[in-house]
């Protein structure tokens, strides 16, 4: 696609294949990150998904256009960046791997960019089993843009685990509080009952003694005869 026959410079190559894209595409590629015509090839094919789907969201009123303007004029761009996009981010240097699913949410799902060490859009930088094995050797060529957004991706993720934390500590507060009051309402009637039963006892004991006639002593019927 990007070798031609004819002896371009790796700058006019770069601008005359953008000049045949979608112009929604320059969201995403930024054509003075790239140095050559084979840069910006990685990078198409890094962010192809994404690439695609500006594609298909763009509106389609005519096929007829001005043949002298190459360039796609939509009436406006509906996608926003993805967070912690970076102008110079490598392109993924493993297999992609959708079978590691976030267990919390994806980054899709969040709109954040996909794993930049296998380029999925199912899990998050840090949960991916190829983050060991990258070293982060690039921070004195990193621009302050670059960092800001990974900072965001990171802050992003972090959330997510915190929030995930607090709701784990909320269900066993609550689960706590239930064994509390359920052991709390089966030893109460025992011992309610155990008191009523003494004092009733006691009471029917008093109530007896109080209503019981005095003791008359039988006269004696020899005597008076």
């Amino acid at each position: 696609m990007l070798k031609t026959g004819f002896d371009y410079e790796g700058s006019e190559i770069i601008l005359k294949v953008m000049d045949g894209a979608p112009a929604n595409w320059s969201t995403m590629l930024t054509t003075q990150s790239y140095g050559t015509a084979e840069d910006l090839q990685t990078a198409m094919r890094y962010h192809e998904e994404t690439l695609m789907d500006l594609d298909r969201e763009r509106p389609r009123f005519s096929n007829q256009r001005d043949d002298s303007d190459h360039t796609f004029k939509p009436a406006y761009v509906p996608w926003s960046y993805l967070v912690g996009t970076c102008t110079d981010l490598p392109p993924p240097q493993f297999p992609k791997d959708d079978s590691n699913i976030s267990k919390k949410t994806t980054p899709k799902a969040k709109g954040a960019r996909p794993c930049h060490h296998c380029g999925s859009e199912l899990h998050w930088d840090k949960e991916c089993k190829y983050s060991k094995r990258t070293a982060c050797v690039r921070l004195c060529e990193i621009s302050v843009d670059d960092l800001e957004a990974q900072d965001e991706y990171e802050e992003l993720f972090d959330n997510l685990s915190d929030n995930k934390t607090l709701q784990d500590f909320d269900s066993a507060l609550q689960s706590s509080k239930s064994s509390n009051l359920e052991g709390c309402s089966t030893n109460q009637p025992d011992s309610e009952t155990q008191t009523y039963h003494v004092t009733a006892t006691s009471h029917e004991a008093t109530i007896f003694k109080a209503t019981m006639p005095p003791f008359k002593q039988p006269l004696n019927r020899q005597t008076h005869c």
